[in-house]
C-alpha cells in the first residue's frame, strides 16, 4: 500500500471515500495494547482477577445456562460481536462481563490508532511528469503499465478558484485525488469516545446508574492512554533501519511530550524528506538545487518508544 500526502492532506492508495489527517498520528506504533492471556486456576484477565459467576452442577437443570459457560466461551462470544457499542452494553450486565468487555473496548481504541505505520509514504508536488516515481520497485512493472494508459481531469484550487485540467496523463499527483483514493480524518479518541458513549446511553429509556461519571472515563480514553509522554519516542525509517530521536527535532527540550511535538516534530521530518515534485515551486522552502527529491520517499515508517526499539533490537540479537 502507498500512502500519499498532498497539500496537507493524505491519501491511502486504492480505497473511496473523502478524508484528511494529521500525519504523525498515523505513525504511532502502538505498543501498549495488552496481550490477551488466561489463567484457568485463577481467571485472570487483561491484568485482572476475574471472579467468574458461581458455577451451577451438572445434575441442574440450568446447568448448559450462559452463567455456566467457561470464561473461554464468554470471551468468544465478545469475539463475534460486531459493534463496540453492543460490546459496551452488553458489558454493563455486570462487573464479570464489564471486566471482559474492557479489553475489547481497549483494542478497539488501540485499532484506529497507527494506521500508517510501516506504510509507503510520498510527499507528492502537484506537477509530477509521467513515469516518475521516487523509489525503485514501489510500484509493480505491471501496475506502472496500468497507470501509463488513462486520461484524466486534473483539480486544483488556486486562490480559491477551482481549475480543472482536463485530459492530463495520469501521474503520481493523481493518486491523491479523492476519486481515486481514500482520504484520512484525524482521529481523535476522546471525542470518538464521548460519541460512542452517547450513543450508548441514547438506548436507555430511563436513567442507568451503569453510565456513571466513573463509568464514562472507562469507555472514552485519550491518546495519553496509548502513548505515554513519560518516555522517550523515536522516527523509524523502516525502509533504512534509521531512527531520530525526539530531542534532536524539537525547538526546546519543554515542546516534547511523549511523541507529540511543539511546532516541528516528527511529522515534519517525515514531509520534509519524503516530498517528490517535478518543479522546486511545490514546496515552499528555499530550494535552489532544483525539484525536491526527498532521499526518504517512497520509505516506511512507524514511531515508538525508544524501550520499544531496544528492546526489539535485543530480541533480534
Amino acid at each position: 500500500m502507498l500512502l500519499i500526502v498532498f497539500g496537507g492532506h493524505a491519501t491511502e492508495l486504492g480505497k473511496d471515500g473523502g478524508r484528511n489527517l494529521s500525519l504523525h498520528r498515523t505513525l504511532r506504533a502502538d505498543d501498549h495494547v495488552n496481550q490477551r492471556h488466561t489463567k484457568r486456576s485463577t481467571f485472570w484477565w487483561e491484568g485482572q482477577q476475574v471472579r467468574p459467576w458461581r458455577r451451577r452442577s451438572r445434575d441442574s437443570d440450568d446447568a448448559l445456562a450462559f452463567v455456566g459457560l467457561p470464561i473461554e466461551i464468554h470471551v468468544l462470544i465478545f469475539d463475534h460481536v460486531e459493534f463496540i457499542e453492543d460490546t459496551i452494553c452488553f458489558g454493563l450486565a455486570n462487573q464479570y462481563l464489564w471486566t471482559l468487555a474492557l479489553s475489547h473496548v481497549h483494542n478497539y481504541y488501540a485499532s484506529l490508532l497507527g494506521a500508517w505505520a510501516g506504510q509507503s509514504i510520498v510527499c507528492v508536488g502537484g506537477d509530477i511528469k509521467p513515469d516518475n516515481y521516487p523509489l525503485p520497485g514501489l510500484f509493480s512493472a505491471e501496475y506502472i503499465d496500468e497507470l501509463r494508459p488513462p486520461r484524466t481531469n486534473l483539480h486544483r484550487k488556486d486562490d480559491g478558484v477551482e481549475i480543472v485540467y482536463c485530459g492530463q496523463p495520469f501521474t503520481l499527483s493523481h493518486l491523491a485525488e479523492a476519486s481515486v483514493s481514500e482520504t484520512q480524518d484525524n482521529v481523535f479518541l476522546e471525542g470518538k469516545g464521548r460519541r460512542i458513549y452517547n450513543r450508548c446511553v441514547a438506548r436507555c429509556k430511563t436513567k442507568d446508574p451503569a453510565f456513571s461519571k466513573a463509568r464514562l472515563w472507562e469507555i472514552v480514553r485519550t491518546e495519553s492512554t496509548y502513548y505515554p509522554r513519560d518516555q522517550p519516542w523515536i522516527l523509524r525509517n523502516l525502509t533504512t533501519k534509521e531512527f531520530v530521536r525526539s530531542e534532536v527535532v524539537t525547538i526546546r527540550p519543554e515542546y516534547v511530550r511523549g511523541p507529540d511535538i511543539t511546532l516541528l516534530g516528527f511529522g515534519e521530518v517525515v514531509m520534509a524528506r519524503t516530498c517528490w515534485s517535478s518543479t522546486p515551486w511545490d514546496v515552499r522552502i528555499n530550494n535552489t538545487a532544483g525539484p525536491p527529491r526527498g532521499v526518504w520517499a517512497g520509505h516506511r515508517f512507524d514511531i515508538t518508544t525508544l524501550a520499544n526499539h531496544e528492546s526489539e533490537a535485543d530480541s533480534a540479537g
